[in-house]
Formats: structure tokens, sequence, C-alpha cells
């Protein structure tokens, strides 16, 4: 046996490890988009027989009010009748009043997608217009004693989503559950806690677990489907429904004038958005179109500067940064008009045990709804690296 002077490097074997009672873990469970849009919102969108599996909403919409010209060569300033875009002639009637480029024009009759016209009207000057040109019904004025017209009119359309089971069991050994650990005094809670978090606010920093987490992802990628017995059922999420207002930005730089766009067409399409959804890349661009433009106090210990809501021609928009958006995405968005429904609330359940072991299960089911599409918008594909 070894004698002379004992040091740390001599006597290893029975050494006590200095090891904090405490794990510390990098906060990965925000998903403020829970919160913003919330999961229980059965209410706002006034559903009733619900829950159900499928879940179905009543949209409708304005008659359009412009068309373009479909004639071969477009019109001459004399002529008296004028095809308008296959299928579109059902949008005016008699009594209309047009405006092509600075000219108005009377609409005397109507055949299919076929227009009689008088031209120069209200003492406008009667010019030529181009195949292709737009047409705006401006106003209506019937003749004295007319007889009626039947207008065009709107079909409802029922959009529809699916519910979509999120789940993940633990399960741990009975050898496990009663073995010692530093910083975990119970096996069995601490790992529920990571699946389904802790707190009031589901989505709130640091409450969010694994599952709410996935859940916040399917607003980004849900995509849906009905299910089979053998396939699952899944929700769809923004892009299930957001088609109308989407740009493609093909790998150029995120700019201003994208975002201003995008709102000035949910606006024109009758929508009043707040929220810009964002990740990191999203934010930091948005924060640098105004620098040199933001007004300050003076400090002598900071320098910087942090958007947090921008102003348009259109309404005031939040900028709201959601770790889990990808990054070369930007979304533009009225939460009054969409959020998840819950058909059921996360919850544990215990499940059987054939072993020397515990299972429990964390299980919840949602659906998400989005209404008025035209009224949201999306950007897609930009650079994140200029």
């Amino acid at each position: 046996m070894a004698t002379g002077p004992r040091g740390t490097y001599t006597d290893t074997s029975n050494i006590k490890r200095g090891i904090g009672d405490l794990i510390h873990m990098i906060d990965w469970t925000e998903a403020p988009l829970l919160n913003r849009l919330g999961t229980d919102n059965a209410n706002k969108f006034r559903l009733i027989n619900w829950p159900n599996t499928k879940v179905e909403w009543i949209e409708d919409e304005m008659s359009p009010t412009a068309s373009t010209i479909s004639d071969s060569g477009g019109i001459s300033d004399s002529d008296l009748s004028m095809g308008v875009a296959a299928g579109q002639g059902q949008y005016f009637t008699e009594g209309d009043i047009i405006k092509i480029d600075s000219e108005l024009i009377y609409v005397s009759a109507r055949s299919t997608d076929t227009l009689t016209i008088v031209r120069g009207f209200g003492g406008s000057t009667a010019a030529s217009h181009a195949d292709g040109a737009t047409i705006n019904i401006v106003t209506k004025a019937r003749l004295e004693g007319a007889d009626y017209d039947t207008g065009h009119t709107t079909t409802v359309s029922i959009p529809y989503n699916h519910t979509q089971i999120l789940s993940e069991a633990v399960v741990i050994t009975g050898s496990e559950k009663v073995n010692p650990k530093y910083g975990i005094s119970d096996t069995m809670a601490y790992n529920l806690s990571k699946l389904i978090g802790g707190g009031d606010g589901i989505g709130s920093k640091g409450k969010a677990g694994k599952l709410a987490i996935l859940l916040c992802k399917s607003f980004y990628h849900g995509k849906r489907a009905a299910g089979t017995a053998s396939t699952a059922r899944a929700m769809g999420g923004f892009n299930q429904y957001v088609t109308t207002n989407v740009t493609n930005a093909a790998s150029a730089s995120l700019t201003l004038k994208m975002i201003e766009d995008n709102m000035q067409l949910c606006y024109e399409a009758g929508g009043s958005p707040d929220t810009i959804v964002c990740g990191a890349w999203g934010r930091r661009k948005i924060s640098n179109f105004f620098k040199g433009a933001i007004r300050t106090e003076r400090s002598e210990e900071r320098g910087g500067s942090t958007i947090t809501t921008i102003t348009t021609d259109f309404g005031e928009l939040e900028v709201m940064y959601d770790k889990w958006c990808p990054s070369n995405e930007l979304y533009i968005i009225d939460p009054a008009k969409m959020g998840w429904i819950t058909f059921r609330s996360f919850d544990i359940h215990d499940r059987a045990s054939t072993g020397d072991y515990d299972v429990k299960e964390v299980l919840g089911e949602f659906s998400f709804v989005l209404v008025n599409e035209e009224a949201h918008a999306r950007i897609h594909t930009f650079s994140t690296s200029k």
C-alpha cells in the first residue's frame, strides 16, 4: 500500500462530488404566440355543437366592383359595346357608371360578359382603352321609372379544419423512481413538467412545455388532414388558409415597402391587422429600418435601438418576436380573426403498466380557426444574410 503525502490526485475513489442540487437548463419553453392568439376561442368564433373533431365556420364577401376589359385590341373612343373578363359580366347591371382610365362610361345593358355602353358620360372625354385595362364601378344612376335589375350576389363559403392530438408519455422504472438524484425530488413529475409546463399562462415564458411548443409550431407548419384509422388527423395552420396576400421575396432582402404593401392589401380587403409575427432576423431588420430615425433621450451608457411598434398609413403594427417563426418568414395578422380552439385540454393520464414501471401520458387535442384570409398577409423566403 502506498505511503507518504496524500493529495486529491492519490485519493480519488471516495471523494465526494461538489455538485449543485439544482438543474440549470436554457429556457427553450417560450411560446408567446399561444398567449397572443389563445387556445380556447370557441366562444369568440361562436361555435355551436362544439366540441367536434371537425370545426367549420361561415364566411361571405362583398360583391366585386371591378373587372378588366376583354376585347382583342381593346376598345376605341367610339365603340358602344365592350367585353369584360370571362364570368365577370354578372358584376354589372344597367345603370352602373364605370370608370376606365379617366373616362366615365354609362352601362345601358348587359348580355353575359358584354356591356352596352354610353361613352363620355357626365362630360368626360371618350378615349381608347387597352385590352386588360381596369374597369371600376364608381356609382350607379338608374333611369326614372326603369324596371329593376338583379345585381350580383355571393354565396357563403364553409372553411373547415380538423382537430389534432398531441401527446407524449413518460415511463419511469420502479428503481429509477426511488433512486435519489441531485436537483430532482420526483423523477416522474420533473419529466412531466418538461412536457406540459407549469404556472398560470400556457405559452408564457418558462411555462409552455414541449407539447405546447409543438402546438405553437402548427401555426407555421400545420397541414390539414382528415385522417383515417391508419393516418393521423391533423389541423391546418396559417398557410392552409392565407393564399391571397402572400409575397415571395425570392431571397431578396426584407424591406419596409414589402410590409407596407401587404398592409395596404389587407386594408383594402377590409382587414385591420395589428400584429407582425417574425423571427430573430425579421426583428433585427425591422429595427434596422428605423436606425437614424428614432427620437431618444440622451444616454452616455446605452446604445442601439429596439422597435416594438411600427406605424403605417393603414394602422399600427405591434412587432412580436417568436423564436419558433421560420427565420425567413414574416406574418401580418389580426389576432381577433384567428386562434386555437380546445377539443381536449392538456391533461395527465395514468396508463396501464405490465412491468416494473409507471407510465403517465400528457395528451391534448386542439384545432385552429382563421377567418377572412384576405385580412392577413405573409412574406416569405427573404434573405437572412443581407
